[in-house]
């Protein structure tokens, strides 16, 4: 009996690991493009989206694994990102930055137009050498 206990608790744990995410993904319609280190770049549909990430689908099999890409969402950008994952067709990237609050916030509520005011003038994107 402690011993079934002992492994329901675990399987318990290890599921609520496997669904715990970094950050909160939400659905949404959002078109930009995508480029890709070598320099060709298509439109992509964009199907969910959190601050550190989102996930696209790639038919045309254009990502690799590990792979470095440009991204423009809704007219944000550009957003560095690394491909993380790849099921099939569909392609999970990481932001090399997370995105500013401000700005998913409005990507999140496809508010696109305020999401592009919220990106051009957050200054968290601009490089930085050091803090003094």
């Amino acid at each position: 009996m402690f011993a079934q206990t002992k492994v329901s608790k675990m399987r318990s744990l290890i599921k609520k690991e496997i669904v715990t995410r970094a950050s909160q993904r939400v659905p949404t319609t959002a078109i930009g493009s995508c480029k890709t280190d070598g320099g060709v770049e298509w439109e992509v549909s964009f199907e969910d989206l959190s601050n550190g990430g989102c996930r696209v689908d790639d038919p045309d099999i254009k990502l690799a694994l590990g792979s470095y890409v440009s991204l423009a969402i809704a007219g944000t950008g550009p957003h560095k990102a690394e491909v993380a994952w790849r099921q099939g067709d569909r392609v999970g990237l990481e932001f090399l930055r997370p995105l500013p609050p401000r700005v998913f916030k409005h990507l999140a509520a496809e508010e696109w137009e305020l999401a592009n005011h919220a990106h051009a003038t957050d200054s968290t994107g601009l490089p930085v050498r050091r803090m003094i």
